[in-house]
């Protein structure tokens, strides 16, 4: 399923800020300055301050930026999933867009606490325990998360960790190896031979 996120902006900084952060992600992002049809879009983030909320909640999640104090003004009618006024924590954004992709491709069946790994902000949580994560780390288990299941490259990685040479790759995926070895026991993230890592969060 191609999953793929629409930015609605006349902000050329704000959108170009939006789609390098999910792009880095491996989503397919669009940007338009005017409502298009959302069908085959899975989230629609929209400026809320340049462009007026469209009518897309039987097609897709809606989230809307506003610098307005009084949310109602700009969101009268509930067109939106959810407003986040700004300024605004860009993790706390890439956590609830992963959270609702997950659970649009049937990966984010719910289940108990303790059955799954999840990530928050810069925590990385199994059950009731956690262990934080650095940015490069966060960064790579946000790609392997999203990708569940799947082989990820390591000149994937490498794209989004800014190293160039897989000794260092390797290096920070053993951090992550470790500090999962702390939260259970299970083997949660494999080396695919020629092809990358490969995670499950169960």
């Amino acid at each position: 399923m191609n999953r793929r996120i629409l930015i609605l902006s006349e902000d050329a900084v704000f959108a170009r800020m939006l789609a390098l952060e999910f792009s880095m992600l491996q989503l397919s992002v669009s940007v338009a300055s005017s409502p298009q049809d959302p069908r085959d879009v899975q989230v629609v983030l929209i400026d809320l301050d340049s462009v007026a909320p469209p009518a897309f909640g039987k097609y897709a999640y809606v989230i809307g930026f506003t610098k307005q104090a009084s949310l109602s003004a700009v969101d009268p009618d509930g067109r939106c999933s959810m407003i986040l006024h700004r300024p605004f924590e860009i993790r706390l954004l890439r956590q609830e867009v992963l959270t609702h992709l997950r659970g649009e491709t049937g990966e984010g069946e719910r289940s108990e606490p303790s059955a799954r790994l999840l990530l928050v902000g810069d925590a990385l949580f199994y059950g009731e325990k956690s262990v934080s994560l650095s940015p490069r780390e966060r960064s790579i288990m946000e790609c392997l998360l999203l990708n569940a299941g799947k082989a990820v490259s390591r000149e994937t990685i490498s794209s989004l960790v800014g190293e160039s040479t897989a000794n260092k790759i390797d290096v920070y995926v053993c951090y992550l190896r470790r500090k999962i070895a702390t939260l259970t026991d299970k083997n949660l993230m494999r080396t695919i031979r020629g092809k990358g890592y490969s995670l499950t969060d169960r």
